[in-house]
């Protein structure tokens, strides 16, 4: 008797499995569901932000997709002053929230080719705010250190004073 309840109680579980495999609610691609909840936003890529330097580094640029901690980089002009190397280089930018609760803090990195040679630098520590209402982040940076490297090798490490302003792009 327990043979037969045991059999009957696997084919119907095999039954009800197969009546699910069709079902429109399943995703047989193989795609991320939470891809696939992501509604558009009319008017623009939701994922598009202004991003703006004012300090020791400069620059304001909309970009894209920026920046999940697996990529993309997106590029991005920047103007160096102060202790950095000066100019204005076209490279590729990443910056994200370092820690977790009361310890949490902000880095930036940039890196560009300029000459032959790469260049690569790193801010952590600054302090950010972020308002929830209005989507926008602001991480204020003062006489943190950055790390300055080139084709690999740290060269320096100066001090930098910045505000970085993270806002949704305008519509």
């Amino acid at each position: 008797m327990k043979i037969i309840t045991l059999l009957i109680l696997s084919i119907a579980l095999i039954f009800a499995s197969c009546s699910y495999e069709s079902q429109p609610t399943q995703n047989p691609s193989g795609v991320d569901n939470q891809i696939l909840k992501k509604k558009p936003q009319p008017g623009g890529n939701p994922n598009s932000e202004l991003i703006s330097f004012v300090g020791d580094l400069v620059g304001s640029q909309e970009v894209e997709d920026c920046c999940p901690n697996a990529g993309p980089f997106p590029e991005y002009s920047m103007t160096l002053s102060g202790s950095l190397p000066a100019g204005t280089y076209e490279g590729q930018i990443f910056m994200n929230v370092l820690g977790k609760g009361k310890n949490k803090s902000y880095m930036v990195q940039f890196w560009w080719t300029d000459n032959g040679s790469d260049y690569f630098i790193e801010i952590r520590g600054g302090v950010f705010q972020e308002d929830k209402i209005t989507k926008t982040l602001t991480a204020t940076f003062t006489a943190a250190s950055c790390e300055i490297w080139t084709d690999n090798v740290l060269t320096t490490t100066v001090p930098v004073t910045f505000v970085l302003t993270r806002a949704p792009a305008p519509q």
